[in-house]
């Protein structure tokens, strides 16, 4: 019998922001968070399965870490039952060595290289932080084509076009590949840091006053407030789309880079706009209608350079199914006009886009050069390949402020029901955590969508973020059509796709329509999630309506929660009235 076959995939470059802050003077808070490397993570391969994949960010440490992922590659290790020195193969989601003459124009990039970039220095963090040596085991993967495997390899699609789209990979931008089962990916064309819609949004979301790697999401839904006409021709001006599928980003960053900081900020791009139209936003400053109409027009401008990609490579290729991967596919607003665009017959978008996802990915490269296809039954799964909520609570004690109370199924359904009917909200975490940012129904937190009162509440409160971000609705996958506009062939299991809600039901999905009028719906298989499907059905007979407003379960500037003692301090520090645990039901006690 053979050996079984481990391969541990990783993501992130650990300490690059350290060194970039150590060797580049007077940054400004946000602009000491521009980074390559972002969101580290660890996923663990056996044989053609996915045993397990996490976030760093998700163990307590800072959100969207790109330090050495060692918490996430502990907490695979303890799901397999295996050690460190079990890993047959090391996969890393960068490889910068073909690179390496670039990196030796000057002082900081040689160094950058030397001590961050290169094999060498992803080795020496095993020695250091397992005091193991994985020379003869490690590989680094093109960043791109890691997306790119972790999208075609989990669609299950037999042949594709997969377009990969970020702020920047090694050297690109964007990155088209034909996909095939048996042959794999084959790579189409490669677009430069001069096409970067990624680096173009992030320096957008940084000069409106807003986190860069952190708070484009928070753009997306502000954009839905403004006028997109009013800094259209601005757009048109710095996104220049032309024949055979080309983009051009002009003013973006200087045409020679003479200094560090003119690579590692936004400030030329941010200096040009604050002397073209306005000046950046200070983040404390509100939030006026000029930057409302700066994201509308961005936004839109991002929807034509993404159908323009799409529209070339499906005609050149004469491919109709499409796969997407990379921060930009995390758009779920320009995921939309390809949906409903027509020019692919099946959309699927893979679940954690952003560099988490690079960590499985390059774990299935290193798999498939081994001869090992990826298990069936992953093909369009449910991404809940982390932690069980269970887990970590060894010696852990329940609050004396809080009672528990464990029930079968159906009182458990009935028990919730109840509470969201009468417009309290529920925590709800089950099984393992969600692998991506968004919580699919392990960790989330649920209310009754039919009052715009009930939005206002999580916003203000519970979530304590801005009023102009919209929640998304959860619905009964045989039901979504009914309540909002679907188009076939679209996977909506995974909340990345925006939907219009049909005009009927409006009024009774008030807290989960924006400005808009879209969603962003996730659908919900019985077979993947049971008994949330059942709570729904429960909703739909006392309502008529099978839908729940749903939102990731963290507070503020928190990483979604991973283990029960994470969910019991966020229930006991917010207002949410009821936490469910598996099939147990914790509330505050009422005090005397």
């Amino acid at each position: 019998m053979s050996k079984d076959f481990y391969v541990l995939g990783y993501s992130g470059l650990d300490g690059y922001l350290k060194y970039k802050n150590s060797n580049i003077i007077s940054l400004s808070d946000r602009e000491s968070l521009v980074s390559q490397g972002m969101d580290a993570a660890a996923a663990l391969l056996k044989n053609g399965q996915i045993i397990a994949a996490s976030a760093e960010e998700r163990f307590g440490t800072i959100k969207h870490t790109g330090n050495f992922p060692m918490h996430a590659i502990n907490a695979c290790l303890n799901k397999a039952g295996i050690k460190i020195s079990d890993i047959s193969c090391f996969a890393h989601n960068f490889n910068y060595e073909p690179y390496k003459e670039l990196f030796f124009l000057n002082d900081y990039s040689k160094n950058l290289f030397d001590s961050i970039l290169s094999d060498k220095a992803q080795i020496d963090l095993f020695k250091l932080n397992y005091n193991i040596d994985v020379n003869d085991k490690f590989f680094g993967f093109d960043h791109h084509m890691c997306h790119a495997a972790y999208a075609f390899e989990t669609s299950g699609y037999e042949a594709s076009l997969v377009i990969i789209a970020d702020g920047l990979g090694e050297f690109n931008s964007i990155s088209v590949y034909s996909g095939d089962k048996i042959q794999g990916l084959k790579l189409l064309k490669t677009y430069g840091p001069s096409s970067s819609l990624g680096i173009l949004y992030s320096a957008a979301t940084d000069y409106l006053g807003f986190l860069t790697n952190s708070d484009e999401y928070k753009i997306m839904g502000l954009a839905a407030y403004g006028n997109k006409t009013v800094y259209k021709k601005l757009f048109d001006e710095i996104v220049v789309l032309s024949d055979n599928g080309r983009i051009e980003i002009k003013n973006l960053v200087p045409q020679k880079i003479n200094k560090p900081e003119e690579r590692e900020t936004y400030v030329y791009f941010k200096s040009w706009l604050s002397q073209y139209i306005f000046k950046e936003r200070d983040p404390n400053a509100p939030v006026e209608q000029k930057h409302k109409d700066f994201a509308a027009a961005l936004q839109e401008k991002i929807n034509e350079a993404v159908l323009h990609l799409v529209r070339h490579w499906s005609h050149t290729t004469g491919l109709n199914s499409l796969c997407m991967a990379g921060g930009v596919a995390l758009n779920c607003v320009a995921n939309e006009r390809i949906a409903k665009s027509g020019l692919v017959k099946r959309f699927y978008v893979a679940p954690a886009s952003s560099d988490d996802g690079t960590s499985l990915g390059a774990a299935l490269i290193a798999m498939r050069n081994r001869g090992i296809s990826l298990s069936k039954k992953h093909f369009l799964d449910m991404p809940f390949y982390g932690p069980s909520i269970a887990e970590g609570i060894i010696d852990y004690r329940l609050p004396t402020e809080l009672s528990v109370e464990k029930l079968k199924d159906g009182k458990l359904i009935e028990i919730v029901a109840d509470a969201l009917v009468d417009n309290k909200i529920v925590a709800w975490a089950q099984g393992n955590m969600e692998f991506g940012p968004r919580a699919l129904g392990h960790r989330s937190i649920l209310a009754i969508p039919c009052d715009a009162k009930m939005r206002e509440r999580l916003n203000i409160v519970t979530k304590q973020r801005e009023s102009f971000r919209p929640f998304a609705p959860i619905v009964k996958k045989e039901s979504i059509n009914k309540y909002f506009e679907t188009y076939d062939g679209v996977v909506y299991k995974h909340m990345l796709v925006n939907t219009k809600v049909r005009e009927k039901y409006r009024s009774k999905l008030q807290a989960v329509i924006h400005i808009d009028g879209t969603s962003r719906a996730q659908a919900v298989d019985k077979k993947d999630l049971p008994l949330l499907w059942k709570l729904l059905d429960e909703i739909e007979r006392r309502t008529t309506i099978p839908v729940l407003l749903n939102t990731s379960f963290n507070l503020k500037s928190m990483p979604i929660v991973c283990y029960k003692k994470d969910a019991i301090e966020s229930y006991l520090n917010s207002d949410i009235d009821l936490l469910v645990i598996n099939n147990e039901v914790i509330r505050k006690r009422q005090k005397k």
